[in-house]
């Protein structure tokens, strides 16, 4: 892809339309207390600042680990009324309970190095949060960056992205209450698994294996083809169709039924699915795997195919 959009970058990102970063409500003794430590109390992006770097490391452990807003956090669990009689002493003893938990007995020394992190950006939309990885403005802020949240709508609305181009047109109602609807349970689901595996610590243990199974896979479909054969044929499922809802309890029996056609995607081949009969009324599909640059000659097998196989006749 060419142009403008295609470059990395803050200033290709198109903007989060309306409705904006949700405010977030405190009273005026708590505005005063955070004006110390924290550039604003109205903006989703600030500084922190008169806080030991224990005292922010400790913080940034911990919002991890809660659905408060970082503020909020200090606030409720760091701050103590008249306790400090000197900025450097806030939050001090909160702080030296999580590092002798998390740092002493559990020799995990990330929160040592988030006490590096000095700003912190909420409510950040999916390709923001990429962005700053991308951009990489610093491990640390890199770390200490709330990802989006998947469990809980903010400012009344899942935070995806909404152009400004889509929200002036006269399909933006329709666009919004869509985008809405459909990012159900298991689109959420799927988002955390995908976070999960990729997370410190799991890495090499899920995504790098998964990378080499990727590899072996490939390679086993450039064996096939290096010795004449033109397609693969495979079923679509490995079950004829299912009741609508009938597995929505059991997501990894319903995950299974993506086994056959996930395996083009992983290894970047050509694939296509036509139906193929009926076991006991129920429709069943099957699937060809092409070659690369050679789309072609699965289109005529899958159109000879239907030529020969009725797709409402019981296989």
């Amino acid at each position: 892809m060419t142009g403008p959009r295609s470059q990395q970058g803050f200033g290709t990102i198109p903007t989060m339309s309306e409705p904006g970063p949700a405010a977030e409500p405190f009273s005026s003794r708590e505005r005063e207390i955070l004006s110390t430590f924290f550039t604003n109390t109205d903006k989703p992006v600030f500084a922190l600042r008169n806080l030991p770097e224990t005292v922010k490391g400790a913080m940034f452990a911990r919002y991890s680990r809660t659905q408060k807003s970082l503020r909020r956090l200090f606030l409720d669990e760091f701050y103590e009324e008249g306790a400090a009689s000197q900025l450097p002493d806030v939050g001090g003893r909160r702080a030296t309970e999580l590092y002798d938990r998390i740092l002493t007995e559990f020799g995990d020394d990330s929160v040592a190095q988030l006490g590096g992190a000095h700003l912190a950006v909420e409510q950040a939309s999916n390709i923001l949060t990429k962005s700053i990885e991308w951009s990489r403005l610093g491990a640390y802020l890199e770390q200490s960056t709330r990802y989006v949240a998947y469990d809980n709508k903010l400012g009344g609305r899942w935070r995806y992205l909404l152009e400004p181009t889509i929200n002036a047109s006269p399909q933006a109602a329709l666009y919004r209450s869509t985008r809405g609807r459909g990012f159900g349970a298991e689109v959420r689901r799927r988002i955390l698994i995908g976070t999960y595996v990729l997370s410190s610590g799991y890495y090499d243990a899920y995504y790098r294996k998964a990378q080499q199974v990727r590899a072996l896979l490939a390679q086993d479909f450039r064996n096939v083809f290096d010795r004449g054969v033109d397609l693969v044929f495979t079923p679509t499922t490995p079950t004829p169709a299912f009741k609508a809802g009938e597995k929505l309890s059991d997501p990894v029996q319903m995950y299974l039924s993506d086994s056959f056609v996930c395996t083009a995607n992983l290894v970047g081949l050509p694939a296509m699915s036509v139906p193929i009969g009926r076991v006991k009324g129920l429709p069943v599909g099957g699937q060809f795997i092409g070659q690369t640059f050679l789309e072609d000659e699965m289109l005529e097998a899958a159109y000879a195919l239907e030529r020969a196989v009725p797709a409402v006749e019981e296989a």
